[in-house]
Order: structure tokens, then sequence, then C-alpha cells
């Protein structure tokens, strides 16, 4: 079950590929424009037959939605309206320390 990661910033948008229980990095999109940005995406995710696309959602530390979370949400919202990939968002609090 392929699973397409996702780390969305504003400039970028870091993408890796799970097979498994480990996930190698696979490229760096850099952003133009969301429609682009998206379209990106879909092709990588058709690309590489993910089963998911799985993207990380930068909640802060007391569980709160700030600024980038909901740039995030959004994006993800955008994404899941186009394609039939399912998309799900990850909270990504404190993955860097389970790492």
């Amino acid at each position: 079950m392929p699973v397409l990661g996702l780390d969305v910033g504003e400039k970028r948008i870091g993408v890796a590929l799970a097979e498994g229980s480990i996930a190698v990095p696979l490229t760096v999109i850099q952003r133009v424009e969301e429609a682009v940005d998206l379209r990106r995406v879909i092709s990588l995710a058709q690309d590489h037959n993910a089963d998911i696309i799985v993207i990380g959602l930068p909640r802060s530390m007391d569980g709160s939605i700030g600024h980038q979370a909901e740039s995030v949400l959004g994006f993800a919202s955008a994404l899941g309206h186009i394609t039939d990939i399912p998309v799900d968002t990850y909270d990504e609090r404190l993955s860097t320390v389970e790492a």
C-alpha cells in the first residue's frame, strides 16, 4: 500500500513515499500557485500508485490550529476535492522526537 506523504510549506512541499513502515524522500515541489501545486501532487501520487495521500498537520503543542495548520487544512481540502485518492492529515506534533 504505497503512501504519498506531504510536508506542505508556504514555499515548498516536501514529498516522501512509504511502502510499509519506512518513508523515503521523493522530491521537493517548489510552490507556484495552488492549482499547479495540486496537479503536481496528484501526478506524483498517480505515478507511484499511491493508495492514500497523508499530509502532516502542524498543530500547536496545545493541539490548537494555527495559521500554518489552517493553510495545510485548506490545501488538503482542495486536494481531496479534485482526486479520487483518499487524502488525510496526520498530527505531526512531536514527530521529530518520535523519529
